[in-house]
């Protein structure tokens, strides 16, 4: 056999034990959606698994979810010490004294000493806005469930929920939904248009995933402090949760039952069992881990695309039973929502002038534009219909500049100088958390994926302007910078694969810059590897390459980005591209997940589905640039050859 025929068997080898073991990973032999780890090291799974058992203990109830919750945190211990994090460090530690201090006595002074010899502490101030909060969900529970520090000593600094109250009168219904904000951002809010008329929880731009934290912090903090809650702030934190009665994500489930509790609500009030139920039921794992969520949308468009790739057909049971559940996952129109038999109404709206013609990570609650096209990207290849309405959609919320954000178009409701003013009053994280504005290279491509499907070219009028926004947005480096994944090789690759798809020149000059400077930063094993991250407020020019030790994710992504810029198959490049993916395989079919996804602002997180089916989705387009039929077809017919010349015939 020639060195071609070898490496040929290889991939064929690969693509077939990876299409294996992704058709083997459906959840209910169905769609796709793997349990995410969020945060270094999982560090935000322990510390959310944690709040859980600690909110199971303050309830009295879940005895058996308590103990799992325990287990999982006391099996991320460091066996001579604690979990090296301050939050996790004191939240594990209330939880083992309030469990049984006696049976885990060695465990406690393990802690207690790793807290000593770190100088950790509950009451100093930490570093990063995500440490900052995490510690000061911790800090609640003690004020709670401990008698070890005075709310005066848990919260020095801050001044008595009243006191923001009496400041922000324009924000009295319903009051407390900012009372967790410093200053700054409550003076920026209030010169928000119309904000003398408060903000319509129904129509509003605001993040409403963030408003749910804000309230139930908000609420447990005056019970802490024995200051008045208002029964408007409990009324609207009941009305942020979905028609099924639940919050958006775990975390939010976790303190929002909790604030519940403390103003009254029964452990057994269905308003609290149907979220306890739920978290245990839906989000704990088998090793007891809390999940906080899911994105079966992205998991299953992927997975969908990566097996057709493959030379898996359109009319494959196994497509069709996807492609069926993602269309059914399509987010629905409040308007057509009959009231819901738990909550007694229509689920509350998000941005009502866009409707909800697309898809979100979970149905009923709004959809984003990423994953309304990455769906559609899907479900186009394998369905033989129009998608004239979701289409629509995707026109009708391209912003002015031709981009695609996640959320909202063109910072509504801000006009440019509100944007431009509230950037500059507001901690920069803080004002992309409340207002969800991501636009970015990545974002389009995966809108402008949705609308190649579905027969859009580059000649049309919207994906025209959208090209030129990605050629207006290459950096300095002739790189894309991504929002959603971890950097340069995610924009770039998506970016080149999706100008291929709406038949755009990818011999253009700024075309092949990108394709020499993807070239320029290949690792030496063959792959890709950056510690790249996106920043909303820098200029994309002023965010230098990151390179780390490569990973099959944004190798992946940059071997799809070659592949459609027209770099042959046999190119040096792509060869070892592919070798080190070669390489990298587990016995079982599987690529190691590595986290090179994460949200803005937040931590990383990853999900197994979504690399496999990168990985596999690029491995086979190389097939496919190489001549190799990795189809099923072709693999049976291989399999009953060799069965053929291993039977005696007479």
């Amino acid at each position: 056999m020639t060195d071609a025929d070898v490496r040929a068997a290889a991939v064929r080898d690969a693509v077939e034990a990876a299409r294996t073991n992704v058709l083997a990973d459906r959840n209910a032999g169905t769609y796709w959606g793997s349990d995410l780890s969020v945060g270094a090291g999982g560090i935000v799974d322990l510390r959310l698994t944690i709040n859980y058992g600690l909110l199971l203990d303050r309830l009295g109830v879940r005895e058996d979810s308590k103990r799992r919750a325990v287990e999982y945190a006391l099996s991320r211990r460091d066996p001579d010490g604690g979990w090296g994090n301050a939050a996790a460090n004191f939240g594990g530690l209330l939880l083992l004294r309030r469990v049984d201090p006696e049976g885990y006595a060695e465990e406690i002074a393990a802690v207690e000493a790793e807290i000593s010899e770190a100088g950790m502490s509950l009451t100093d101030d930490v570093e990063g806005y995500q440490e900052t909060v995490a510690l000061f969900q911790t800090k609640l529970f003690y004020a709670l469930l401990s008698d070890e520090y005075t709310a005066a000593e848990l919260f020095p600094d801050q001044p008595p929920l009243a006191e923001y109250l009496l400041k922000t009168p324009a924000f009295t219904e319903p009051p407390g939904l900012l009372a967790m904000m410093p200053d700054r951002v409550l003076a920026a809010l209030q010169r928000l248009p119309g904000a003398d008329d408060g903000i319509d929880p129904d129509a509003h731009a605001l993040n409403p995933e963030l408003m749910d934290s804000m309230l139930s912090m908000g609420v447990l903090y005056a019970v802490v402090h024995d200051e008045v809650v208002f029964d408007s702030q409990v009324e609207y934190l009941l009305a942020g949760r979905l028609r099924n009665g639940i919050w958006k994500t775990s975390i939010d489930n976790v303190f929002g039952a909790l604030a519940l509790s403390t103003v009254g609500y029964d452990a057994d009030d269905p308003e609290i069992a149907r979220v306890v139920d739920w978290l245990a039921d839906h989000r704990q794992d088998v090793e007891g881990r809390i999940v906080n969520y899911r994105l079966p949308i992205w998991d299953t468009a992927f997975s969908i695309r990566a097996l057709t790739a493959s030379g898996v057909p359109a009319d494959d049971e196994a497509i069709q039973d996807a492609a069926r559940w993602l269309a059914e996952a399509r987010t629905a129109d409040p308007s057509d929502v009959p009231l819901d038999d738990v909550l007694g109404r229509p689920a509350v709206v998000f941005r009502p002038e866009d409707g909800d013609e697309g898809w979100g990570y979970r149905p009923y609650m709004y959809s984003d534009w990423d994953d309304t096209g990455v769906a559609l990207s899907a479900l186009a290849e394998v369905e033989d219909r129009d998608f004239d309405d979701v289409v629509a959609l995707l026109e009708r919320t391209q912003n002015d500049d031709g981009s695609w954000s996640a959320f909202v178009t063109d910072f509504d409701p801000l006009d440019p100088e509100d944007k431009r003013r509230v950037l500059e009053d507001l901690d920069e994280d803080m004002a992309y958390n409340l207002f969800f504005d991501h636009p970015g290279p990545g974002v389009t491509a995966h809108v402008l994926d949705g609308l190649a499907a579905a027969g859009r070219t580059d000649d049309d009028e919207v994906p025209a302007r959208a090209i030129e926004y990605v050629r207006q947005s290459q950096s300095e480096n002739g790189l894309w910078l991504g929002v959603w994944g971890a950097g340069y090789t995610y924009g770039t690759g998506h970016v080149l694969r999706t100008l291929s798809e709406l038949d755009a020149r990818m011999d253009a000059d700024w075309v092949q810059a990108a394709v020499d400077a993807l070239l320029a930063v290949q690792d030496d094993d063959g792959g890709w590897g950056e510690d790249t991250r996106y920043d909303p407020t820098v200029d994309p020019d002023e965010v230098p390459y990151d390179a780390a030790e490569s990973v099959p994710e944004q190798t992946a992504w940059a071997l799809d980005g070659l592949l459609a810029a027209g770099v042959d198959a046999g190119h040096p490049a792509v060869e070892d591209a592919v070798a080190y993916l070669l390489d990298a395989q587990e016995d079982d079919g599987s690529w190691p997940v590595n986290r090179v996804l994460y949200n803005v602002g937040s931590y990383e997180y990853l999900t197994s589905a979504f690399t496999q089916a990168t990985v596999l989705g690029a491995l086979a387009r190389y097939a496919g640039a190489a001549g190799v039929d990795v189809s099923p077809a072709a693999d049976a017919a291989a399999d009953e050859s060799a069965d053929d010349r291993a039977t005696p015939t007479e």
